[in-house]
Order: structure tokens, then C-alpha cells, then sequence
């Protein structure tokens, strides 16, 4: 067969009685190797003879032989054609179970494949990014801690989620930054108001209309976890990597599912769960583990680098807004690092 093939013969030469290619038949008597060779000289993986309409998959079926199925579905053979499904319901054709199930697990991912993309069209990515989370569907990609043939298939639509849940965060943080804002606005103008009723007691006059410390300025709640929540993430990240999920793509909901799956008996809130995730999250993206970073933060400004030592008497530094992964000694150094690129740390559930 390689010395045809070198001397020029053709892949896909079929016989004029009945349209039967060098590939079924290699594929029929379960010889991987030419079939391989054959596929990679340009053999039609979904060719057909004309007499009644067998496929070159299920040729292979009658065989049995794995290998020359997975080589056959990797060479793109439509698993999904009606002789294929009828094939399945025949015993002549279900020789080898694994050959089977092979085929039908490749029919599912195929399915699932088309009903992310359709999700993802019509703008609910939040849908796709719980339908791919099923454990079920987590099988199809990854299965006893390695990734399967069809785990490919999904890499499109698994950058399409990964790029949504970014952009729902970068929006979530501007929110939190007008709030910051807003509070700041009214701090301000609340200490106007308050040097202007001072002024005409026993507070000197050059004190009016000064702003207040920055440190003063009230900031949104941090995240940081409790040890029983440390406890969960910790448990949580050894069931995502042992089914190949992600955080960012694994609902609040689902991640207490896998705790109940997993045997953990610890009951969490969905309220508790999403901030469980949001640390993890944010922890995972400024590389640090959910299952071993420490809860502690910074002892000195993020982004100038003052300590607590050195701040003014009264003062102190406040976490960042988002997840508390972060100090800060003023609302204008919250500001300022924002820009310079903790934006694209910091993340929201």
C-alpha cells in the first residue's frame, strides 16, 4: 500500500460495481495502520458505497477495532448520519461495546456542541456557561484526569464564555468605582458643610473647606474568607481539577452540587458560594491557589507602597472594593491602580 500510494495511486479509487474504496475495506478488516495511512494520503472518511449506502464508520463498527474508529472520527466521519444511528440498533454492527459507546458519546458532544454555539448566537452566554458545567458534559471533555478526543471540539466556545464572564467583571468594577465615586462626592460635601458649622465655634478659620482624609472615604465590603470558607474553597478546588472545570466557569450552584457529590458536608448559601467564588477567582487570576493562599493582605499601600507606619495618626489602610485582595491608603491610589492595571485582577462574580 505505501508503494502505491508513493507511486501515485489514488486514495479514494472505489470499485465501479459498487463505490467500494481501498478504506472500507481496510477499515472493515480492522488493519489501523493502513487505515492511518490511507487517511493521511486524503482518503474521504465519510465515503459510501453505492450499493447500500455503508458508510466507511460502519464498516469499521463490524470490525470492532477502537483505534480505526477514533482515527476515523479525529479525520472528521459523520458520526451523526442516519445509516450510522441504524447501524447502532443492529447487533452486527455492536461487536465491540466500546466501539459503540465511543460513537455515541462523540453523538452527544456533537449535540452539545451545537446547543452552546446556538446559546452563544443568541446572546445567552450565561446559559452555555451552565450547560458546559454539567457534570455529564464536563465527561465529554475530560475523563479520569486527562482530556478526551473531544475535548478540541469545545476550545472555541470555551474562550467565547471565558471572554463574557471578563467583560461581566470589568463592567461589575466600574460599578463599584462610580459607587466609590459618589461616596467620595459625599464625604466631600459633608466636610464642608462640617468645617463651615466649626468655623464659628473655636475651630480656626484655615480649616474651612478642607476635604476630609482620604482614609475617611467609606469603601465597598471586602471578600476575604473566614477559615470555614477557606475550608470549602480548599475542597472545591480539588473537585474542579479532578473533573478539568474551571472556577470562572462553574456556576454557584453547581460548585454546592459538587460539594454534596463529593461527600463534603458542609452547607454554604448561595449568597456564601458566590463569595467563596469571587475570591477564588480573583485569587486564581493574580496567581495565587484558592486551596492555599492566605486570607492575609497586604500590609502597605498596593500602589504606593506606604505602610501602615507611616500613615498619619488616625489613618489606615482600607481594602480594595472589589474583593479585598488588596490595600490601599487613599481613594486616589485606589483610583490610580485601577488604571495602571489591577482591573484586570480584581473580578467580580
Amino acid at each position: 500500500m505505501p508503494l502505491l500510494l508513493s507511486a501515485g495511486a489514488n486514495a479514494n479509487a472505489a470499485r465501479a460495481d459498487d463505490g467500494f474504496t481501498a478504506l472500507m475495506w481496510a477499515s472493515q478488516e480492522g488493519h489501523s495502520g493502513i487505515v492511518s495511512l490511507l487517511l493521511s494520503a486524503g482518503a474521504n472518511a465519510n465515503a459510501a458505497s453505492t450499493d447500500n449506502g455503508c458508510t466507511v464508520l460502519m464498516c469499521v463498527l463490524l470490525s470492532g477495532s477502537l483505534v480505526c474508529v477514533q482515527a476515523l472520527f479525529k479525520a472528521g466521519a459523520d458520526v451523526d448520519c442516519v445509516p450510522v444511528r441504524q447501524a447502532l440498533s443492529q447487533p452486527a454492527y455492536c461487536s465491540n461495546p466500546q466501539c459503540v459507546t465511543f460513537v455515541q458519546q462523540a453523538q452527544q458532544a456533537r449535540k452539545l456542541l451545537a446547543d452552546l454555539k446556538a446559546l452563544i448566537q443568541a446572546g445567552d452566554t450565561g446559559a452555555a456557561c451552565a450547560l458546559i458545567s454539567k457534570p455529564e458534559n464536563v465527561k465529554l471533555r475530560v475523563a479520569k484526569g486527562r482530556r478526551t478526543l473531544f475535548a478540541d471540539m469545545f476550545e472555541g466556545v470555551l474562550d467565547d464564555i471565558e471572554a463574557f464572564n471578563e467583560k461581566r467583571a470589568e463592567l461589575a468594577m466600574q460599578e463599584l468605582l462610580r459607587e466609590e465615586e459618589e461616596k467620595e462626592g459625599k464625604q466631600k460635601e459633608r466636610g464642608r458643610h462640617g468645617s463651615k458649622k466649626s468655623s464659628k465655634s473655636k475651630i480656626p478659620a484655615s480649616t474651612v473647606g478642607v476635604p476630609p482624609a482620604a482614609s475617611d472615604v467609606p469603601t465597598a465590603p471586602a471578600t476575604a474568607l473566614d477559615h470555614d470558607d477557606m475550608q470549602v474553597a480548599a475542597a472545591l478546588s480539588g473537585l474542579l481539577e479532578q473533573c478539568g472545570a474551571e472556577w470562572s466557569s462553574t456556576s454557584p450552584a453547581r460548585l454546592r452540587q459538587m460539594l454534596k457529590d463529593g461527600g463534603v458536608d458542609v452547607a454554604v448559601s448561595e449568597k456564601r458560594m458566590k463569595r467563596i467564588k469571587a475570591w477564588a477567582v480573583a485569587e486564581a487570576l493574580v496567581g495565587g491557589s484558592a486551596a492555599s493562599c492566605s486570607t492575609s493582605l497586604a500590609s502597605c499601600c498596593a500602589h504606593c507602597g506606604k505602610t501602615e507606619g507611616e500613615l498619619c495618626a488616625g489613618e489606615k489602610l482600607r481594602k480594595c472594593g472589589g474583593f479585598g485582595v488588596a490595600r490601599y491608603c487613599s481613594g486616589a491610589c485606589q483610583k490610580l491602580a485601577w488604571s495602571a492595571g489591577h482591573k484586570k485582577e480584581c473580578r467580580s462574580d
